[in-house]
């Protein structure tokens, strides 16, 4: 499986331990809730059909993949699974005791990783809008790690229009300017004065990157 930490050496097939090779196939088929199956005509995670179909969960079965999956893997993987059950328990407006023990036991590992600080960023790079950045890529989830540049752009455009913002809390965007450049620039305040801070499409690339790099 693509992401999985699991050690592989070279051993002679006499020597392998089928056995466990077995119980560990079996572990990943069945405690992997994210795949895909066909339930009467429409494409629905295993995770989904489940809950449907009123299964409980306890935590040790929805965190299992933390034993072969990558940290990076094993973070979306979490992500996605506190966004199935919650879609299903604001649809259903509850869920079984367990399930619901096992999910916020599941929301409290989400939170380790939104809680976790932007690593090996010196002072000058820690500013307000990488703050903004590294905040839109969290709440993007699954989507977060493989968003372009492009996208983000359009989403710190479409802030400045809104009157409740989704991603800029603290309001630190003031305005988008067209005129000075191909792509235009964006600008933002920073710290106490709140000096304006003009940022062009190469600058937001840019901060992108350091953001991508240092939170791995």
């Amino acid at each position: 499986m693509a992401g999985s930490t699991k050690k592989i050496t070279k051993v002679t097939l006499e020597h392998m331990d089928w056995k466990q090779v077995d119980v560990n196939l079996r572990e990943i088929q069945d405690l992997w809730w994210l795949n895909e199956i066909d339930v009467e005509g429409k494409k629905k995670t295993k995770l989904e059909n489940a809950l449907e179909k009123g299964r409980s969960f306890r935590q040790v079965e929805l965190l299992a993949p933390i034993k072969w999956l990558t940290p990076e893997n094993y973070q979306k993987y979490v992500r996605r699974v506190v966004e199935i059950i919650q879609k299903f328990k604001d649809k259903n407006k509850t869920l079984d005791g367990d399930t619901d023990e096992a999910f916020e036991e599941v929301k409290e590992e989400q939170k380790k990783f939104e809680d976790k600080p932007i690593k090996n960023l010196n002072d000058k790079s820690i500013d307000e809008l990488s703050k903004l950045l590294k905040n839109i890529l969290q709440m993007e989830g699954d989507e977060g790690e493989d968003i372009s540049a492009n996208a983000i752009w359009s989403i710190l455009k479409k802030e400045l229009k809104r009157n409740n913002r989704k991603y800029d809390k603290k309001g630190i965007l003031i305005k988008f300017d067209m005129s000075s450049t191909s792509s235009g620039k964006l600008y933002w305040v920073k710290g106490k004065e709140k000096s304006e801070i003009p940022c062009s499409y190469r600058t937001l690339e840019n901060k992108l990157a350091i953001i991508r790099k240092n939170n791995h």
